[in-house]
């Protein structure tokens, strides 16, 4: 008869929370928001039951560098939303997620990772259980035009979006689905048939949904991360990754001529036609002018241009609109360390994720709120940062 101890009933209980966690990012429902609860709780017993508030603290003082930088941004945060006329209770929302949900997270999963609890390829599984789901619900929904878990509508002409909330977010995912695929291939770190075989599937799958998500700016994250990843890394590759580079570009070639869908997209991207985001950029512009040091706070630029549009879709215009310079050079503090944490770490795979990452949302999804966005960034922040407890 198999026993389970008190801890190994802990690290089963936290890694279900995590995995759950995990595949409900994308869907921002409440199982989300339950799961995440639930982790939280039983972060709290380790540190209280099993009294290891000395070992979280030390393991915020390995971090001590990210905390203030963290700290900064959240004190910029609050002075331009405390200074601004047009913040609201909207505004000071995302200041608390940040606290409690995206830092916390980070946090949380690096706590975990240095007691063991959890690995870095158990997460890297949750994500591909995750995305993968998601896209096999976009592959059911081009079919039925209804996806299974939310009965959102989408099509194959107006673009794909499965059980998350917009075509731009399923984009956003499977573009990260298709990088993890390409990663986990390139430096063959599957180690048995099933996981092969589940590699081999998933790149045919998340193209195809990252094809008829119709986002543009999902296609340049790709795009980004691809081109830059190849040159970092030519020297490793194998013959097969050059066979796929090959059928990657024929097939999106093929598909983007003959496609209507794809090709009206792919030419407005050519175009570089914006949809309106000049107009929004300009008109940003303007105001920053007018009030550059402190900025207007967060989420309130509906509130004060004319153009009746609720996002600005350029990251670095949003945070300055927002808050202002200061906002700005705390943010930029904070990527200055990232860049540096990534070069002492992995440069070939990491770096380009980023760059991808950063030119992707000065089109599209914000830094400053973003449920889906900012979780997996978080998510993404550990795999870079967990090398301080665990070089190898």
């Amino acid at each position: 008869m198999v026993t389970c101890t008190k801890y190994q009933i802990n690290k089963i209980l936290i890694n279900f929370f995590i995995c759950i966690f995990i595949i409900f990012i994308p869907m921002k429902t409440s199982v989300y928001q339950i799961s995440y609860g639930l982790l939280v709780l039983f972060f709290l017993i380790n540190i209280i039951i099993y009294k290891k508030a000395a070992i979280f603290k030390k393991l915020v003082l390995t971090y001590k560098d990210i905390l203030i930088a963290f700290s900064i941004i959240i004190t910029s945060m609050v002075i331009s939303n405390y200074l601004s006329e047009y913040a609201n209770y909207s505004s000071w929302k995302p200041i608390f997620h940040y606290i409690t949900r995206y830092f916390l997270l980070f946090l949380i999963l690096l706590y975990f990772y240095k007691e063991q609890i959890i690995s870095k390829r158990s997460i890297v599984i949750y994500i591909m259980l995750s995305l993968l789901f998601q896209a096999f619900d976009g592959i059911y929904q081009s079919i039925f035009s209804y996806d299974i878990v939310k009965h959102n509508f989408g099509s194959l002409s107006a673009g794909l979006k499965a059980a998350t909330y917009n075509r731009n977010v399923f984009g956003f995912f499977m573009a990260i689905g298709l990088i993890v695929s390409t990663v986990l291939a390139s430096y063959k770190l599957t180690t048995n048939i099933y996981e092969k075989f589940i590699l081999f599937i998933s790149f045919p799958v998340f193209l195809f949904s990252l094809f008829f998500s119709l986002s543009r700016g999902s296609w340049v994250f790709y795009m980004v991360f691809f081109i830059l990843f190849t040159i970092l890394n030519y020297k490793i590759l194998s013959k097969k990754y050059f066979l796929y580079l090959f059928l990657i570009s024929f097939s999106t070639i093929i598909s983007f001529i003959y496609i209507d869908s794809l090709n009206i997209r792919f030419n407005a991207l050519l175009e570089m036609n914006s949809s309106n985001r000049v107009t929004i950029w300009l008109d940003t512009i303007g105001f920053i002018k007018e009030n550059y040091i402190f900025g207007y706070g967060i989420k309130t630029y509906h509130l004060i241009t004319e153009l009746k549009i609720p996002n600005i879709h350029n990251s670095i215009l949003e945070v300055t609109f927002s808050l202002g310079i200061i906002g700005f050079t705390s943010f930029a503090y904070l990527l200055l360390l990232t860049y540096k944490e990534i070069k002492k770490s992995d440069m070939k795979i990491f770096l380009p994720v980023l760059l991808g990452f950063m030119v992707m949302t000065q089109f599209t999804h914000g830094v400053l709120e973003g449920m889906s966005t900012l979780s997996t960034f978080s998510i993404f922040a550990f795999f870079i940062f967990s090398k301080r407890i665990n070089p190898s």
